[in-house]
């Protein structure tokens, strides 16, 4: 395999922990935890489908791209009724295009390079939304009875749905030498 790869993961790391005199304080922070992995998580396929020589892989890290623009302004609109009042922006292509390092959710430290195979990047991208899941089912867990709870285990249910797609490339790419 080309390139390079370095994948840590920590899962150790406890989700936000739900209490009923902070309930509204601790929602914002859950979601704004959760619009930063989804922000990370397009940072990396937007760079992955720009990087990626691969057109099969373009285009699939790029329709990854702009589903987690969706569950960001999904997570935004919850975040806003909970009344968080931050703001946040997907980066431009052209700034995401530079990047080297990728921190995702604080839980996977990634280093890929622009000789990083397909191969290589959808394995990355298997690990990034079974993450993914297991964070928002964690972090559903702890929000039992408030609104958002539905919300986040619909995110669950889109990230596995991602990580199913994801593998039949992977397995593809694996299979052709991607």
């Amino acid at each position: 395999m080309t390139g390079y790869l370095d994948l840590k993961i920590n899962i150790k790391e406890e989700p936000v922990q739900m209490d009923q005199r902070n309930d509204k304080s601790k929602v914002v922070e859950i979601l704004e935890s959760a619009i930063r992995s989804e922000i990370d998580g397009y940072n990396f396929y937007l760079w992955a489908s720009l990087k990626t020589k691969d057109p099969k892989g373009k285009t699939v890290f790029r329709e990854l791209a702009e589903e987690e623009i969706r569950h960001l302004r999904m997570l935004e609109d919850e975040y806003k009724r909970y009344g968080g009042v931050k703001s946040w922006r997907e980066p431009e292509p052209k700034e995401v295009n530079k990047k080297k390092t990728f921190e995702i959710n604080s839980r996977i430290k990634m280093k890929v390079s622009e000789g990083t195979s397909a191969e290589d990047a959808f394995k990355l991208a298997l690990r990034i939304e079974e993450d993914a899941e297991e964070f928002y089912r964690e972090i559903a867990e702890k929000t039992k009875g408030q609104a958002i709870h539905k919300t986040l285990l619909d995110l669950a249910e889109m990230e596995k749905k991602h990580h199913e797609l994801i593998r039949c490339h992977y397995e593809q790419a694996a299979s052709s030498g991607g």
